[in-house]
C-alpha cells in the first residue's frame, strides 16, 4: 500500500510539473517622457496622446514580469495620418519603427530612448508595447497616441472656399459639383509634391466616409494655390443627406482647417 501511495504521489507530481502555462506575462510602464494627456483624435476623446516634434526624443521604461520565462518584447510606432490615411512622400520620413527584443527571466526592467525622424512627416502616429512568455501567451498591449509635428513646419494651411457659395444645397446625383478656393501657407504647398487637397463626404445616417476627389498640389506651386475643380457625384449614391468635407494639407502634413458643406442628393 505504502508503494501505491508513492506511486500514486509521483504521478501526480509528475502531472502537476507538466501542466501548460496559460499565464501572461505584464507590462508596467515605469517613466514616459514627455508625459500623456487627454487629446482629440479622429474624432474622439483619448486619454494618452502624447505631443512631440521632430527635435524630440521619446524616453520610455517599462518593466516586464511573467510567472515562468520570458522570452521577447515589441515596440511598434507606425502612422495613423487621418485615421489609418496618407503616408509622407519625398520631402518627409513617416517614423516608422519595429524592434523585436529577446528577454529572459521572470522580471526584466527595460530602458529605451527613440529619437523621432529630424524630418518626420507631421501627423499622428500609434505607438504600442507587447510582450511574449516562453509558453507564447501574449501580454495585454500598452497603447499611446502620438501627436507628431516637424519643428521645421508647424503651421497649418488656410483653406477658404467662394464656390459653392452656400454651404447648404442640393444636387443631383450623377453630375458634378465645382469647387473654388484659395490655399495659403507660410511655406511653399507644392515642395516634394506632397501638398494636397481632399474632398470626402458620407450620408448622415450611415457615416460611411468616402473620397469624392483628391488632387496633388503640384511642385512648382509656392505659399499661395488657387483651386477649381468638378466632383463628380456617383450614379449610384443613395437620396439623403451627406456631409462633403474639403481639408488640403502642406509639404510636411500639415491639416488645414476643415470646410464643410451639407448636399442634399437628389
Amino acid at each position: 500500500m505504502k508503494k501505491l501511495a508513492a506511486i500514486v504521489s509521483v504521478a501526480l507530481l509528475i502531472q502537476s510539473c507538466t501542466e501548460p502555462d496559460t499565464t501572461a506575462p505584464l507590462i508596467e510602464m515605469i517613466n514616459l517622457s514627455p508625459g500623456t494627456a487627454p487629446g482629440l483624435l479622429c474624432g474622439e476623446m483619448e486619454e494618452n496622446v502624447i505631443t512631440l516634434n521632430s527635435s524630440d526624443t521619446l524616453q520610455i521604461t517599462f518593466k516586464l514580469t511573467d510567472d515562468e520565462e520570458l522570452s521577447q518584447y515589441k515596440i511598434d510606432i507606425h502612422n495613423n495620418f487621418d485615421c489609418h490615411g496618407h503616408s509622407g512622400k519625398t520631402e518627409t520620413t513617416d517614423w516608422y519603427l519595429v524592434s523585436i527584443e529577446d528577454v529572459s527571466g521572470t522580471d526584466q526592467t527595460i530602458t529605451r530612448k527613440l529619437p523621432v525622424p529630424i524630418d518626420v512627416t507631421t501627423g499622428m502616429y500609434h505607438f504600442s508595447i507587447q510582450a511574449t512568455d516562453a509558453a507564447g501567451n501574449n501580454a495585454q498591449t500598452t497603447f499611446y497616441s502620438l501627436n507628431v509635428t516637424n519643428a521645421d513646419d508647424t503651421e497649418a494651411p488656410v483653406l477658404s472656399t467662394s464656390v459653392p457659395s452656400s454651404s447648404n444645397f442640393s444636387a443631383q446625383k450623377g453630375t458634378s459639383v465645382g469647387f473654388e478656393g484659395t490655399l495659403t501657407d507660410n511655406n511653399p504647398l507644392g515642395a516634394g509634391n506632397n501638398g494636397r487637397l481632399e474632398l470626402r463626404y458620407w450620408k448622415i445616417s450611415s457615416q460611411t466616409v468616402n473620397t469624392l476627389y483628391e488632387e496633388e498640389i503640384a511642385s512648382s506651386v509656392s505659399d499661395t494655390y488657387n483651386f477649381n475643380f468638378d466632383a463628380d457625384i456617383p450614379g449610384t449614391a443613395s437620396d439623403g443627406t451627406y456631409i462633403f468635407e474639403l481639408r488640403a494639407f502642406d509639404a510636411v502634413n500639415n491639416a488645414s482647417n476643415i470646410v464643410q458643406f451639407t448636399v442634399e442628393i437628389l
